[in-house]
């Protein structure tokens, strides 16, 4: 009998995750921006009727905004710019 084979995970552990950059936390505002933007457009192009729990576009609106509030993206963006001039 065999044994199964090796999984890459089990050969190539990732590595710990990092603290965001200021790249990634520009990335990151730009990306929740962006997702806000769309999603708030959305119930316009349905003539308004998007704003209506019924329909999925209120939904989209509502997750994108509260997603946008759970990253603190501009946050972390904040403490990155102080930690690159040497603030506290």
């Amino acid at each position: 009998m065999q044994s199964p084979p090796e999984s890459r995970a089990a050969r190539w552990p990732r590595p710990p995750p990092t603290p965001p950059d200021a790249t990634s936390s520009a990335a990151l505002t730009c990306a929740c921006d962006a997702a806000v933007d769309v999603a708030a457009t959305a119930p316009q192009v349905h003539g308004g009727y998007g704003h209506l729990k019924e329909y999925p576009a209120e939904h989209h609106v509502r997750d994108a905004v509260s997603l946008r509030a759970a990253v603190d993206a501009a946050g972390i963006a904040v403490s990155e710019a102080a930690r690159l001039v040497g603030m506290p």
